[in-house]
């Protein structure tokens, strides 16, 4: 796989920042309008990837680790996911 002329894939460069602005934005939402929303969204990015040709699946987007869009979802997004549904789990369970 060689680099690519396609944008770049990168980490989140705040995430502490972007943590605050999610809290602030989500004070405003209803549980509702929350779950519907992230489903919507989760959605969309299936759609999208699952739109993808094979071949740019596998693309080396440009950036410092190198990332392809298979290797993001499977290094990074899916256990950023496990995470916070481990946080939600245990707040949970904390809260009973």
């Amino acid at each position: 796989m060689s680099q690519s002329k396609f944008p770049e894939l990168m980490e989140h460069p705040d995430y502490l920042g972007f943590n605050e602005q999610s809290i602030s934005y989500g004070k405003g939402k209803t549980k509702k309008e929350i779950i519907v929303e992230a489903i919507r969204n989760r959605q969309i990015m299936v759609s999208k990837v699952s739109e993808l040709e094979d071949n740019k699946f596998l693309v080396v987007y440009s950036g410092n680790r190198g990332f392809t869009i298979k290797s993001y979802l499977t290094e990074f997004f899916i256990s950023h996911d496990k995470y916070h549904m481990e946080q939600i789990q245990d707040y949970l369970k904390f809260k009973q």
